[in-house]
């Protein structure tokens, strides 16, 4: 199963305060796409139930779960940059964005402050199934 993702970089106005547009950052996150990638595909067990204890998990060697990544894109805008509405900061890239964006899970990282959070998740729900889902990181991304 592939599942199709877009990793959005909504940097401040100037281009800045957020990953630069340049090779060092293209390369930054493929290797973590990769890497997760890497993990689905040598998976040693599932995890235990643990409302069932004795249940034992089949062995499994490959998920065959991969992400592709359809697009890495900069966005170039100051109030999305720091926002931590997630619902907002998505509508953002889907005007601002290309077709494939619609297409796929939309991974937004911008600069938000928020104290012991690192990313929220915007899925859709019974009432609103026109809400695309997408996955918004915040700070502690890029500062680490």
């Amino acid at each position: 199963m592939t599942i199709f993702i877009n990793l959005n970089i909504i940097q401040d106005d100037n281009g800045g305060n957020n990953f630069p547009d340049n090779q060092e950052t293209l390369d930054h996150l493929t290797t973590a796409v990769n890497f997760v990638n890497q993990h689905y595909r040598n998976v040693d067990t599932l995890v235990a139930n643990p409302i069932h204890p004795s249940y034992d998990p089949p062995h499994i060697d490959n998920s065959l779960i991969q992400f592709e990544v359809l697009g890495i894109n900069f966005f170039q805008d100051s109030y999305f940059n720091t926002s931590g509405n997630r619902l907002w900061t998505n509508n953002y890239v889907l005007d601002e964005g290309h077709q494939n964006i619609k297409n796929a899970i939309n991974v937004n990282f911008t600069e938000h402050e928020a104290e012991n959070v690192a990313g929220v998740a915007n899925t859709p729900s019974r009432s609103q199934w026109s809400k695309h889902l997408s996955v918004s990181i915040f700070q502690a991304w890029t500062k680490k």
